[in-house]
């Protein structure tokens, strides 16, 4: 997210310019009130007015609008993270658990999930059954503009930028 702040197209965001990430942070270190360990708090933040903008999950948004805020949410420059489904190798009702999956990733369940949910599917053929109205509210993972996380980038090195990232936070 810092990278694309500083002005990098989502779709060039990896590998991740560590050093350079870590500079946009610094520029914008002294106007951040709080840094958010739980999204959330997003929401909760914005509402209350101790900040003014966030990042946030775009389903957030929409329950909190839904129960009564006004809250915007800018599909510009988004962060689309993967989700995982897996079967534990010695699972005791290993069948059943993949029946499950199976059921979970049924296109007409992954556009009716987008509808309640407002999550864009994970399975591609999903995304003609998604109705017009919901689709407004998904962000877009062709976008040039979006950055989808590279699991495998952060595969070895999640927990050292973590680690680099709270002492930082504490200087």
């Amino acid at each position: 997210m810092a990278l694309m702040g500083d002005g990098v197209p989502g779709s060039k965001v990896y590998p991740i310019d560590v050093d350079r990430a870590f500079k946009s942070l610094d520029k914008i270190k002294p106007y951040v009130s709080h840094w958010i360990a739980e999204t959330p708090k997003t929401v909760t933040l914005i509402q209350g007015n101790e900040c003014d903008f966030t990042y946030t999950f775009n389903g957030r948004v929409y329950f909190a609008n839904r129960e009564g805020a006004k809250l915007g949410f800018s599909f510009k420059q988004n962060y689309i993270a993967p989700s995982w489904l897996s079967v534990v190798n010695k699972a005791r009702n290993k069948e059943a658990a993949f029946k499950f999956m199976n059921s979970c990733l049924n296109p007409e369940r992954q556009a009716h999930f987008a509808s309640l949910m407002t999550y864009a599917p994970v399975v591609k053929s999903a995304d003609k059954l998604v109705p017009a109205n919901i689709k407004k509210l998904l962000p877009e993972a062709n976008n040039p503009d979006n950055c989808v996380e590279n699991v495998e980038w952060w595969a070895d090195k999640n927990e050292e930028l973590t680690k680099r990232f709270k002492e930082w936070q504490m200087v």
